[in-house]
């Protein structure tokens, strides 16, 4: 039985094991740890240079709360959403940090003033895709 809020599916290219799929968040579940981790930096989790370690299990727990039936475990699916999220997050700092790149604050989303600025951005960052 699969309980709302949980997603998986199967991906190319996978072992030939049985039953491997990848596990797809849905954005209920990304608002649950989201909701989680302010908790957690709530209650002490958090110092000065990182979180303490045991955060990742506490989040779990968290995860756990809000979805009985879910699947989520702390290594390998909330620690990769959160090293995904950093990535994710570095790009649009560097991109925010260079002329031509903005913010739309209506649509939440990075705008580029010229198509001439995301080709050459793209072509220094992104070397694999020439």
């Amino acid at each position: 039985m699969e309980y709302e809020g949980m997603s998986s599916q199967q991906i190319r290219g996978a072992p030939k094991e049985k039953g491997y799929t990848r596990r797809t968040w849905t954005q209920r579940e990304e608002e649950v740890l989201i909701n989680g981790l302010k908790h957690i930096i709530n209650t002490g989790w958090k110092c000065e240079n990182g979180f303490r370690p045991g955060f990742l299990a506490q989040l779990e727990n968290y995860m756990l709360k809000h979805f009985p039936f879910c699947d989520l475990k702390a290594d390998p699916h909330i620690q990769s959403k959160i090293h995904v999220w950093k990535k994710n997050y570095s790009l649009l700092a560097s991109m925010m940090t260079r002329s031509g790149f903005g913010w739309d604050d209506a649509r939440n989303m990075v705008t580029v003033e010229d198509n001439c600025v995301w080709e050459e951005y793209v072509k220094v960052n992104f070397l694999y895709f020439e």
